[in-house]
């Protein structure tokens, strides 16, 4: 069997205009060091998935997307909507979540309730 190193991961995305790009993206709770180093390419008019086991960072990373993190935690690095730096501080936080939205997780949503 072969040896993997997982301590380098990529996410290769195809060739198509990207809408998101993450680079370097870093989120701290103050010291808890909690997102490492995250660069994520994700093409326009594409429907993408993150899939990850429980605590993994997924929804970490979401709310970094849209901004949700700015009183709870420090974010570091380049999140690219089209050509904006988004995560600069000079950016207004509510036209980003006009155009930047996710779909939270909750048991509920997948429960199948008897009538």
């Amino acid at each position: 069997m072969q040896n993997t190193d997982f301590s380098q991961t990529y996410l290769m995305a195809p060739d198509l205009p990207s809408a998101i790009t993450t680079e370097d993206l870093q989120v701290f709770y103050g010291n808890n060091h909690a997102m490492h180093d995250a660069t994520l390419q994700f093409p326009e008019n594409r429907i993408t998935a993150l899939i990850g086991a429980s605590g993994s960072g997924k929804s970490t990373f979401l709310r970094s997307l849209n901004r949700m993190n700015d009183d709870v935690a420090t974010v570091t690095g380049k999140i690219m909507y089209h050509d904006t730096d988004i995560n600069a501080k000079n950016v207004n936080v509510y036209a980003v979540r006009r155009h930047i939205d996710g779909v939270p997780t909750a048991e509920s949503l997948c429960e199948v309730h008897p009538r």
